[in-house]
């Protein structure tokens, strides 16, 4: 059932793939030369990640306040969802990590109180229950997610 849903995903999306292939996202939002797209799929973190690489993007880095303020204004609606980011501790426990940068997370971070926890929740999502702060959740969880595409360089 989980893999229909994975193909069902993966269907919808590409069929959101334009000639020219820009991705089309549901809420597209530009902030600081970057483009991004709100998903309105719920996936583990690892499909997240899969179907934003697909198209030629990646689960969102937070890397400066700024950039936090925008994500949160740009899902200010969805209260109660959570939103998966790149963010990690899946090959160095303990230490977090930005996947698609390999930067290690600050010198700003927005956790929520209490959060990291600690224990095997390694991925980071931006928590509707926590006004859209970080928390470490457990990676095979669903959550909605925010997909980047950065200018290159």
């Amino acid at each position: 059932m989980k893999l229909l849903a994975l193909v069902s995903l993966l269907c919808y999306l590409s069929c959101r793939v334009s000639a020219d292939n820009e991705f089309k996202g549901l809420h597209v939002f530009e902030f600081n030369n970057s483009t991004y797209e709100v998903i309105d799929a719920y996936v583990t973190w690892y499909e997240a990640n899969y179907a934003c690489k697909l198209f030629g993007m990646f689960l969102v880095s937070v890397e400066t306040e700024e950039e936090d303020a925008a994500l949160r204004q740009a899902i200010v609606d969805y209260v109660a969802d959570d939103f998966w980011t790149s963010g990690n501790n899946l090959f160095d426990l303990g230490h977090f990590y930005w996947d698609t940068t390999g930067r290690a997370l600050g010198p700003f971070t927005n956790w929520a109180e209490n959060h990291p926890d600690g224990g095997a929740q390694n991925c980071i999502s931006l928590n509707g229950s926590f006004g859209h702060k970080w928390t470490d959740r457990f990676c095979s969880n669903s959550a909605r997610f925010i997909c980047e595409k950065a200018p290159c360089s």
